[in-house]
C-alpha cells in the first residue's frame, strides 16, 4: 500500500491508481473518434444522441486565449490545505494545465503528481520498489472552459467566467515514469491521465481534442505547433501567474541530449517559453489529413522562464539578439497503446 492507502496494479503499460475505470467502450470510441477535434453542432456526449440546439499561454509573452478558443484546455488545481494539513472548502491552488481527450479523461504530465527522489524508484527497470507518489490524486480538481487557473483570479480580473469543479477518480501514469531522480531520465515517459468522476458535457465551448492516429515523428522545422497552458508570465504586469495563454512554435533540434525516444522540442515564434503553471500543456496541431485538432505534444519540462525573461530585458537594453530556449514535449504519438489500455481512446 502506498501513503494513499491505494492498491497500485503493475500492468506492461502503466501504473494504475483506479477506484472505478470509466474506459471507453468501443461504441464510444467510435463516437469520439468521429466528434472530436473539432465543434460538432448537438454533440455533448458520448450516448450518441445529438442535443437539438440553435446555435450556428503557462507561456512568456503568451497570447491571451478567450473562452472557447481553446475548448479543450483544462486548469488542473488542487484542493488548498491548512498548515496542518486541513482542506480548504471551495478554495484550490494553480497547479498545472491539462488537455480533455473525452468526456471522462484528461492528459496531462505525470510529474504534477511526482515521485519521491528518497528511495527512489529503479532507475534502470522503472520499477517503483518502496518510492512513493508525492501527492494524492485525489486532491487533484479541474476546471473546463476558463481563462483563468482558479475562481479567484478571473475575480480579480473582473471576468466573468464560470467555474464548476470537476473531481479526480482515478490516475493513469505510463509505466517507466520515474520522477526527478534518477538523472537523464526525467522526462521519460512523463505522461498521465487523470480520470475525472463524472463526465464532462460538450458544447460549443468544451470539446476533446482528437489523438494523432497513428505514431509520427514531427518533423524538423513544422510549424503550427500550439502550446495552450495557465502558467506564469513573467512579462504580464496584470497578473503574473494564472492566465490562460498561448505560443506557436516550430520544431526545432533540443537544446540537451536524451538518452530516450519519445521527446521532441519546439521554438515559440516570438522567442517565448513555457513556464511555471504551463507543466502538462497540451500543444496541438491542424491533422495533416483531417480538418480536426490532434494533440501531438504534451510539456515537459524548459528552461527557467523567469531567467530567460531577465535576460531578454538585459539584451533589449543593449539591442542584442533575444536567447531562444526551446519547451521539451511528450510525443503523444509514442503513447496510442498507453491510452488505448488505459482509456479505451483507440486510434486504431
Amino acid at each position: 500500500m502506498t501513503k494513499m492507502k491505494i492498491l497500485v496494479i503493475f500492468l506492461c503499460l502503466l501504473y494504475v491508481l483506479p477506484t472505478n475505470s470509466k474506459r471507453l467502450t468501443p461504441r464510444e470510441n467510435k463516437i469520439l473518434k468521429a466528434n472530436c477535434g473539432r465543434y460538432v453542432e448537438g454533440f455533448i456526449s458520448l450516448s450518441g444522441k445529438r442535443k437539438e440546439t440553435s446555435e450556428e499561454w503557462k507561456a512568456l509573452y503568451g497570447k491571451e486565449v478567450s473562452i472557447g478558443e481553446a475548448p479543450w484546455a483544462v486548469s488542473l488545481t488542487m484542493k488548498k490545505r491548512t498548515l496542518s494539513g486541513e482542506r480548504v472548502e471551495d478554495q484550490f491552488v494553480q497547479h498545472g494545465t491539462g488537455t480533455l481527450i473525452s468526456p471522462w479523461h484528461i492528459v496531462t504530465a505525470a510529474h504534477l503528481v511526482g515521485i519521491t527522489e528518497d528511495p527512489l524508484p529503479n532507475c534502470e527497470t522503472g520499477e517503483l520498489n518502496d518510492a512513493k507518489f508525492l501527492r494524492d490524486f485525489k486532491d487533484f480538481v479541474a476546471f473546463v472552459n476558463v481563462t483563468c487557473a482558479v475562481p479567484e483570479m478571473c475575480k480579480d480580473l473582473r471576468r466573468g467566467d464560470q467555474f464548476k469543479a470537476f473531481a479526480v477518480e482515478s490516475l493513469y501514469i505510463r509505466k517507466g515514469y520515474v520522477g526527478e531522480g534518477c538523472e537523464n531520465r526525467e522526462s521519460f515517459n512523463d505522461i498521465a491521465v487523470f480520470e475525472l468522476k463524472e463526465p464532462i458535457e460538450f458544447s460549443r465551448n468544451i470539446f476533446p481534442v482528437c489523438l494523432p492516429s497513428k505514431a509520427k515523428t514531427p518533423v524538423m522545422g513544422a510549424k503550427g505547433y500550439k502550446l495552450y497552458g495557465y502558467g506564469r508570465d513573467p512579462s504580464d504586469k496584470a497578473l503574473e501567474s494564472g492566465k490562460l495563454k498561448t505560443l506557436v512554435g516550430t520544431v526545432t533540434e533540443c537544446s540537451d541530449e536524451f538518452p530516450y525516444e519519445g521527446v521532441f522540442c519546439t521554438a515559440a515564434e516570438n522567442r517565448g517559453l513555457a513556464c511555471d503553471g504551463d507543466s502538462g500543456s497540451g500543444v496541438v496541431r491542424t491533422s495533416e489529413t483531417r480538418n480536426v485538432e490532434e494533440l501531438v505534444g504534451v510539456l515537459s519540462a524548459g528552461a527557467s522562464c523567469p531567467e530567460l525573461y531577465d535576460a531578454h530585458l538585459l539584451q533589449r537594453k543593449h539591442r542584442r539578439t533575444l536567447t531562444q530556449e526551446t519547451d521539451l514535449l511528450i510525443d503523444v504519438s509514442s503513447h496510442l497503446e498507453f491510452f488505448c489500455k488505459c482509456c479505451g481512446i483507440c486510434t486504431k
